[in-house]
């Protein structure tokens, strides 16, 4: 039977994916009251099975009331094996440290999940990368109040930190506007490319802004820069590493009009992808091999395309600004100051090309995540086919840290999702930990 969650909207349960199990109990709002034990294995309301992953306690820097995964955008589990499990992932605690979690797995199953060690106990660190092939290794810039341009090296066998490249010197060479920079970043909210190769980053001078830098990691050289445009909310890199995407607000940008822009490496050519505040969005490669960004019309105005109201989900090819329709969120009310539905969106399984996952939050009994088929083409004011595989289980209200970030694996079997389950303040962060559920997704459908 369908799940009919927003109006006119029809969503599909996960087909013939079930792995029940006996003796337990199903997830649902009315029994998920309490977090379960660590690695006590449950079936979320959907029969996928999850555990709870992390927990409060896993910190060695005094008490935290949150330890759980950043954002949706940002991947933080290592490269997936050739059954698509990742052996290790991240997470982040309120005290500003990262920890990290091995994923044991059993003849291609994930049996536990293991808490390992604080990274860099010496200071806090900000965005972390995986390589893209280790699972023993990522890079991260230290976070002292101020950005860098020192990017390390993580071994998490040894769990020792190593200075992999300052940037200073060919960043402050690659323009005259940077000759002050002293550091760069994403906003922690962006990626490398799949192959670990480019990067995106804003170039700044202490707290301003300068511009962007597309970065060769490998080579440690500077690819091109862009100078201007005001601050964005963030910036990234394609999937495939073509395209820098920075993402601004309601202005900025290289037509001053806001939203998202794919960017040429040089940055001497763009195309704009997303209308105004196009934040929650994200990159992702389709079944076709091409580059996609999935976007939602949060305001009305400016709609790319024509038809695209307020609430409206929808995808833009990098090369040729084509959008596709998804499907529109006809709660979404943000102008109102509360009470709308929000989205986040993650396209990190670049292993099922074509497939994001959509988190909805803010609307009673309408929360939940979705696998969506990024190619199901839809004319206007119709909706498309979703696969549901859970919901967050959290208790208002629903600040940043807490809001569904549904993040997936490389492989995209293992997702992360952020519950405070057992807040007993009335909402917010305390005591909100990280469960991973298995994806069955040998019997997705393949994406076309």
């Amino acid at each position: 039977m369908p799940i009919n969650i927003t109006d006119g909207g029809v969503f599909t349960p996960f087909p013939a994916l079930f792995n029940f199990i006996n003796g337990t109990s199903q997830d649902t709002d009315a029994n998920f009251l309490s977090h379960p034990p660590v690695n006590q294995r449950f079936e979320n309301e959907m029969g996928i099975e999850g555990m709870r992953v992390t927990d409060v306690g896993d910190s060695l820097q005094g008490p935290v009331s949150y330890i759980g995964h950043e954002y949706s955008r940002v991947s933080v589990f290592s490269a997936a094996d050739v059954n698509g499990n990742s052996a290790r992932f991240l997470a982040w605690a309120t005290n500003g440290f990262w920890y990290a979690y091995d994923v044991n797995i059993v003849a291609g199953e994930v049996t536990t999940v293991t808490f390992s060690h604080q990274v860099n106990p010496l200071f806090a660190i900000e965005e972390p990368h995986w390589h893209p092939t280790d699972p023993d290794r990522f890079y991260f810039q230290p976070k002292f109040g101020y950005l860098s341009f020192n990017q390390y090296e993580w071994d998490c066998v040894n769990e020792v930190a190593t200075l992999y490249n300052d940037w200073t010197a060919v960043v402050q060479a690659a323009d005259p506007a940077f000759a002050a920079a002293t550091g760069m970043w994403m906003d922690a909210e962006g990626t490398l490319s799949d192959n670990g190769k480019y990067g995106c980053y804003m170039i700044h001078n202490g707290l301003t802004y300068l511009g962007l830098a597309c970065l060769d990691i490998e080579l440690k050289t500077v690819v091109g820069v862009y100078i201007g445009g005001g601050t964005p909310n963030h910036s990234s890199m394609s999937k495939d590493g073509t395209y820098c995407v920075p993402s601004w607000y309601q202005t900025g940008g290289p037509d001053s009009n806001g939203g998202a822009y794919a960017m040429s490496r040089d940055f001497s050519t763009w195309l704009r992808l997303s209308v105004l505040d196009g934040e929650h969005a994200c990159n992702c490669t389709g079944a076709d091999g091409v580059q996609y960004h999935v976007s939602i019309e949060f305001w009305s105005g400016s709609n790319i395309p024509a038809y695209a109201d307020r609430g409206s989900v929808y995808v833009t090819n990098m090369d040729t600004q084509e959008v596709t329709f998804l499907y529109s969120t006809t709660n979404l009310d943000v102008s109102d100051g509360g009470g709308g539905m929000g989205v986040h969106f993650c396209g990190e399984a670049s292993d099922i090309p074509g497939w994001i996952l959509v988190s909805h939050y803010a609307i009673d009994n309408k929360d939940g995540m979705y696998l969506v088929n990024i190619h199901n083409p839809n004319p206007a004011g119709q909706q498309t086919t979703m696969y549901k595989v859970g919901s967050a289980h959290t208790i208002g209200p629903i600040t940043d840290l807490i809001q569904p970030h549904g993040v997936l694996n490389p492989g995209g079997n293992q997702l992360l999702v952020t519950s405070n389950a057992d807040n007993t303040d009335g909402g917010g962060t305390s005591g909100a930990v990280d469960y991973m559920y298995h994806l069955p997704i040998d019997s997705l459908p393949a994406a076309q």
